[in-house]
């Protein structure tokens, strides 16, 4: 794999999966991805559950139903996604903005949903739809290999959150 797939594969993994399983996975996984950003982008001030709540409405609605295997499947996921996004994006106590594209060197940058870069090293985050035990362990793999070729800074904590299982995984590489 190219720096190139590596960061395209950071910032959506379902795109490199079977395709007949993946299809929801990878229009879900681009809809929060345009959600967090949109969010974070947001004023700190402004951030309030009800305009949280629109905001993933609005991208939510965007999505095509016809992905999913089944209409319960295409509610069930909505439900899921959106009540553990919402827990999630309001869990955010930062007042500063994160760093959406992590600039790590003068030539590649990290697609994060938010990054931190302190003293002794740099906190990536990454919101997913859904992650296994294999997906985790390649997706931090992946994510240490792309920043050995490429950052000057090392990554301190590596933190996922599976939305649909409502889970946080953090690695210290």
């Amino acid at each position: 794999m190219s720096m190139v797939s590596y960061a395209s594969f950071l910032k959506c993994p379902y795109q490199y999966a079977d395709r007949s399983f993946s299809c929801w996975k990878e229009a879900v996984q681009n809809t929060i991805n345009d959600i967090v950003k949109a969010f974070l982008k947001t004023p700190y001030a402004v951030r309030t559950h009800f305009g949280t709540l629109k905001l993933i409405s609005d991208h939510w609605s965007q999505v095509d139903r016809s992905l999913f295997d089944s209409y319960q499947h295409f509610i069930l996921t909505s439900a899921k996604v959106t009540d553990h996004l919402l827990q999630v994006l309001m869990s955010v106590k930062n007042e500063q903005e994160p760093i959406f594209e992590m600039e790590i060197s003068s030539l590649m940058s990290i697609p994060s949903d938010s990054g931190f870069i302190e003293e002794e090293g740099f906190i990536f985050e990454k919101i997913l739809i859904e992650v296994d035990e294999k997906e985790l362990s390649t997706y931090w793999d992946i994510f240490k290999l792309y920043c050995s070729s490429n950052c000057d800074v090392p990554p301190k904590q590596i933190e996922v959150v599976d939305l649909l299982n409502a889970k946080r995984y953090v690695h210290f590489p």
